[in-house]
């Protein structure tokens, strides 16, 4: 994966649904619908670029087994709503409509 600022990559997440929680680290939650997820990411304050090493890490953290896709998000080509349809499919996060359609059948 080519290098990336980190800059880049928290305003990527934020534009994603990612919140930074009120902390002196920088811990990044997905919200939907207003709901914190299981999903979320540190990025370091001394750290002005990722490397692979830690984009790789980064990557799993968000859900991502693919470095396309992975690249595909920080690229942007990827929306809010296709990231949340890829982690609910993978079953990484619960979404409150499938749970409640889920609740309506039994």
């Amino acid at each position: 994966m080519k290098p990336r600022k980190t800059t880049d990559i928290i305003s990527v997440l934020k534009r994603k649904g990612f919140q930074q929680t009120a902390s002196h680290h920088r811990y990044l939650h997905l919200f939907v619908e207003d709901a914190t997820t299981e999903i979320y990411t540190f990025v370091s304050h001394g750290i002005e670029e990722y490397g692979n090493d830690l984009l790789s890490k980064m990557k799993k953290q968000l859900g991502f087994s693919d470095n396309k896709e992975f690249e595909k998000f920080l690229d942007c080509p990827m929306t809010f709503e296709e990231y949340v349809s890829m982690l609910s499919a993978a079953d990484k996060i619960r979404l409150p409509e499938v749970e409640t359609s889920k609740k309506q059948k039994k």
